[in-house]
């Protein structure tokens, strides 16, 4: 199955039919929802969770009310768990998302898939958004409720994982942006309002992957060959609009 056919699923209230797939590159799943109103890791840990999604060229589903068996290093979806509707805080998750995820998720849709005695399974679906919009950004965690004002962090897609950027991966692709439309007009603390604008967007973005292209990490990365992820009767209701690490 990919992840069409996945979302199908879900939106047919198919549940059973994820049984056995892999988590991968483009899916998550959970046996139980961030509990973003009593925990702060929680809360990095979703918006965590979206950019990563976000950050990829297919998007993702975060699926929670799913257990997985480990073997070989590989989570499989291994039967439902389905969780309690009045611990899903589906609102609190939109203004959690919508407020600390950089720039804004379009398309994303949050949809539960009722079971029985008021528990169900919620999916979160972040669709593949536009390159010109990546990389989504966060801020750092700090593992307390208030978030970071000042620092940023970058999370990524890495096999069946979310993990942040390294310092020498963010600096290498930031330098590449500054040599391809210039860095700020100062560094005296005005730099903040005097940006440099970019000319066109996708000629700056080209450009800038050229230069990425040509760097020694990436050329190194590219003698490397590449690493695939393997792809891994309801009620459903949609609420659209305005997707951690290892299992809780």
């Amino acid at each position: 199955m990919n992840i069409d056919d996945v979302r199908a699923a879900l939106s047919a209230g198919n549940l059973e039919m994820l049984i056995g797939l892999e988590e991968c590159g483009w899916m998550d799943v959970k046996s139980r929802p961030y509990m973003v109103g009593e925990n702060a890791h929680h809360k990095e840990e979703l918006v965590k969770d979206v950019a990563g999604f976000a950050n990829t060229a297919t998007g993702g589903l975060l699926i929670i009310g799913f257990k997985t068996t480990a073997a070989g290093g590989v989570e499989t979806v291994s039967e439902v768990s389905a969780v309690p509707r009045a611990l899903v805080d589906t609102e609190t998750y939109r203004k959690l998302i919508d407020g600390r995820v950089y720039p804004h998720v379009e398309g994303l849709e949050l949809r539960w898939t009722e079971c029985n005695e008021g528990k169900g399974v919620l999916s979160i679906d972040i669709p593949a958004q536009p390159a010109s919009a990546r990389p989504f950004v966060i801020p750092a965690p700090t593992g307390k409720d208030q978030k970071s004002a000042t620092g940023l962090a970058v999370p990524i897609r890495r096999g069946d994982q979310t993990v942040f950027w390294s310092a020498p991966e963010a600096h290498r692709r930031l330098s590449a942006g500054w040599m391809a439309i210039g860095a700020p007009a100062a560094d005296d603390g005005s730099a903040e309002r005097d940006i440099v604008p970019p000319a066109k967007d996708a000629a700056d973005r080209s450009k800038a992957q050229r230069i990425l292209a040509a760097t020694p990490a990436a050329r190194s990365a590219g003698s490397r060959k590449p690493t695939s992820p393997a792809p891994s009767g309801s009620r459903t209701s949609t609420s659209r609009r305005t997707r951690t690490s290892r299992k809780r």
